[in-house]
């Protein structure tokens, strides 16, 4: 009922002559009093208790209680966090983002070099920007690419880190607690003989936001065959030989004609009836190395049979100057003593070819009887 009286008087009395039933101030009166006062009507139902807050905050200047940006130097992506808070503002505007609460805040994440102002509308209408507008540098993110992180190498070989950039301004390598400065290549080598971890560090344009790169390098031994044998190298079929071997550092073993996959120190035994080619193969982390060796068989010998050749004596010989000595004949036989002088033979003169074969009876050397005979005839 209150409400409807209000708007009853306001329609028909003057405003500057309407007073308030509850307070009988007229506006005037009530406005330059709450004014004084800077306080609103504490009356419940006073009908002038919109003009009067109205009044009060015209006569207010707008007041920025915070305006603030938590970062003002970032990288590409990097998150920012906008913070305001103004007081007897009728609105605001914040560049790049529009009209905003009097009080909050905000998470941005700018791309490019930005500078945020906050304007401001009063009550009267009068608009008017901060002092200090909010600035924030956006710095390009670095751009990093490493060839390979993880890198494989057998000892004593070459590992060489990778790496290109852009948008750093410094690169270290750290390895062993030992720093090196390598910002102006884009490539180290390095030897090492066991596992190593190096960090790559790179620092930002900005030059305090850096980003680390591990790069792991695994160092593994060479497979290496001690040695592959076959004993005996040369055997006839039906003769075994024996293959041995020994490898170091490998991961797997194998070797060929039906021996198949081996451990890393052993021998066989086989038997061939021909010859035949073994190749050891050894597999390490990396790489493989290959040992060959030869079983030379020959088969057994068969004699089929067996042919002797006889002497020729068709071909012409010249036997002029040949001399033949009787031969010197020791036949001991158990006789009496008997004293006498072997016969004496002479060496014929006449030419051999010029000799005639005489024809005697065939005696045999073996009739002691006969011989012993002719032996005592002479010495008579």
């Amino acid at each position: 009922m209150a409400g409807l009286i209000t708007r009853i008087i306001r329609k028909i009395i003057p405003q500057q002559q309407r007073k308030c039933p509850t307070c009988k101030r007229t506006l005037q009166q009530a406005v330059n009093e709450q004014l004084g006062l800077q306080e609103h009507c504490d009356v419940e139902y006073c009908a002038f208790k919109e003009e009067i807050r109205q009044a009060i905050l015209e006569s207010k200047t707008p007041e920025v209680i915070l305006w603030n940006v938590d970062k003002t130097q970032i990288l590409e992506n990097e998150n920012i966090t906008l913070s305001w808070e103004v007081l007897y503002a009728k609105r605001i505007t914040i560049s790049e983002l529009g009209e905003m609460p009097l009080k909050d805040n905000r998470t941005i994440s700018p791309l490019r070099n930005i500078r945020y102002t906050l304007t401001i509308q009063d009550y009267k209408d009068n608009i008017y920007e901060t002092e200090y507008p909010l600035s924030v540098i956006v710095t390009p993110c670095p751009v990093i690419e490493i060839r390979e992180e993880n890198i494989k190498i057998e000892r004593g070989n070459i590992a060489m880190l990778l790496w290109n950039t852009s948008n750093v301004s410094n690169i270290v390598l750290a390895i062993d607690n030992q720093i090196n400065d390598v910002t102006n290549l884009t490539e180290f080598a390095l030897q090492p003989n066991e596992h190593k971890t190096c960090k790559l560090i790179f620092t930002a344009l900005d030059n305090r936001t850096t980003v680390e790169k591990e790069i792991k390098i695994e160092v593994f031994p060479k497979p290496e065959i001690k040695h592959f044998e076959v004993s005996p190298e040369v055997v006839i079929s039906s003769i075994p030989v024996t293959i041995s071997w020994k490898v170091e550092n490998a991961k797997k073993i194998e070797i060929n004609n039906g021996v198949g996959e081996v451990n890393e120190e052993g021998h066989k035994t086989i038997l061939h009836d021909k010859s035949a080619l073994y190749q050891l193969t050894a597999w390490g982390e990396l790489s493989s190395v290959t040992s060959e060796i030869v079983v030379k068989v020959f088969p057994t010998p068969i004699i089929e049979s067996l042919i002797i050749p006889m002497p020729d004596f068709t071909s012409r010989l010249n036997l002029n100057s040949i001399i033949l000595n009787p031969p010197d004949i020791n036949v001991t036989i158990n006789l009496p003593d008997f004293n006498f002088n072997p016969p004496e033979f002479a060496t014929p003169i006449i030419p051999l070819n010029e000799i005639k074969p005489e024809y005697k009876p065939k005696i045999s050397i073996l009739n002691f009887s006969k011989l012993y005979e002719r032996i005592k005839e002479r010495i008579r």
